[in-house]
């Protein structure tokens, strides 16, 4: 909708050539507001309540005409996300309508304050349906986050950098960010139509996951690939990424893989969201794959996976020591509630022609179960072996079991042989 101070000087339509009138010019060089109070919605527009202070501008009224610039005012916003609110000064903003330029409308706006305690500075300028739009955030702490968005699990300090240039609807974005010593830069064409769409190109460099939530491991992983997000009015959204992942876990080298992964919600922004992801490891000598799905449950989600993987010849594998030899295939199939943070999972083994140094094992095969807290799991083991040699001992066969918590468990083991 049209300002009440924009429709106040200038007419939605011209006067008639018929009915000539004179006009008024008002020219305001120096107006000084101490005090201002901003309350309402505009038509299509968000909630509005503020306050202005030490308010120093300039008006420029007439037919047809309004320039409205603002050297300086103290602002302070309410009603943020999470109750927050916003503090800070603008300075040197202004809005031409028409603007001197030649597009329908001209405005500019320097921002430098905090928001929810969170330093930021942003400057933006329209022209005539251009927009360029620069944010900064160069520190924000795990708490200042949590007062904007209460769920975040981060557990150290981020930052932000975001421009956004081009002609409505058609922008390019650039963001680059950190979270702890990772770094994420996105780099890619914006559609901000009924029907919103970003392709991006990722690049991520020493990504912490314990960083992201104080409950994972310690992570170093590089990624690069491509994300592609969409948002349509109705409040659906979804999302596909193919990305390929590097790196280290707890100071240990993973294989390499590439993940392909989508996630969409229908309906309305409070309706549930799903998703699916696969991960493909890149290891000579080994391939492995585990395929999740992302499924809602109450207010929360259930995380399915099933994980698979051969491993042709041991010896050949780079990140096992070269001592071992034989034949292996595993494979994983199970459920974590992310609410409960309870795990169900099945596991199964195989191996054959096992042998390490001068112990060796024709066959083997693992079939188990684990439940109930991710941390500390019931299990139920199961191994059958036969064919087991160890110097000067031979055993057709060989039981194990284990039945209980990691620190209560039962195991039991039997051996035959001479």
């Amino acid at each position: 909708g049209t300002l009440r101070l924009v429709r106040a000087f200038v007419r939605d339509q011209p006067s008639s050539p018929a009915a000539p009138a004179r006009g008024v010019q008002l020219r305001l060089g120096h107006v000084a507001l101490g005090h201002v109070t901003v309350h309402g919605q505009p038509a299509e527009g968000v909630p509005v309540d503020a306050d202005v202070d030490h308010v120093l501008a300039a008006l420029q009224a007439g037919p047809g005409i309004l320039v409205i610039h603002l050297r300086e005012a103290d602002v302070k916003v309410r009603g943020l996300p999470g109750g927050g609110e916003a503090r800070g000064t603008l300075r040197e903003t202004h809005l031409e309508q028409p603007s001197r330029r030649g597009g329908d409308r001209g405005a500019h706006f320097t921002w430098n304050g905090t928001v929810s305690g969170i330093p930021t500075t942003a400057e933006a300028t329209y022209e005539g349906g251009a927009l360029d739009v620069v944010l900064d955030v160069p520190s924000a702490r795990p708490e200042q986050i949590r007062a904007l968005w209460p769920a975040c699990p981060f557990g150290a300090t981020a930052s932000a950098h975001v421009e956004v240039a081009g002609a409505i609807p058609a922008l390019y974005l650039d963001v680059r960010a950190s979270l702890g010593p990772g770094t994420i830069d996105m780099r890619g064409p914006l559609w901000i139509a009924d029907r919103k769409v970003a392709d991006l190109r990722v690049t991520a460099a020493s990504v912490d996951a314990h960083a992201v939530a104080p409950s994972a491991p310690a992570t170093q992983l590089d990624a690069t690939g491509d994300l592609l997000l969409t948002a349509a009015a109705s409040g659906a959204m979804g999302g596909l990424a193919t990305l390929d992942v590097s790196g280290t876990v707890e100071g240990n080298r993973v294989p390499a893989a590439t993940v392909e992964a989508s996630l969409e919600r229908a309906g309305s922004p409070g309706a549930a969201a799903s998703g699916q992801a696969r991960v493909v490891v890149h290891e000579p000598g080994a391939t492995a794959s585990v395929d999740a799905t992302l499924a809602p449950k109450g207010d929360s989600y259930v995380l399915g996976f099933d994980a698979r993987a051969v491993v042709p010849r041991l010896d050949r594998v780079a990140q096992l020591p070269p001592v071992a030899r034989g034949r292996v295939q595993a494979s994983a199939l199970g459920t974590l509630d992310l609410r409960t943070m309870r795990v169900d999972a099945q596991v199964r083994a195989s191996a054959a022609q096992l042998a390490a140094g001068p112990v060796r094992l024709g066959v083997a095969t693992i079939s188990g179960r684990a439940s109930g807290p991710v941390a500390a799991p019931a299990l139920d083991v199961d191994l059958h072996g036969g064919d087991l040699e160890v110097p000067g001992l031979l055993f057709s066969s060989v039981r194990a079991s284990v039945h209980g918590s990691a620190t209560t468990a039962e195991v039991s083991l039997s051996m035959r042989g001479h």
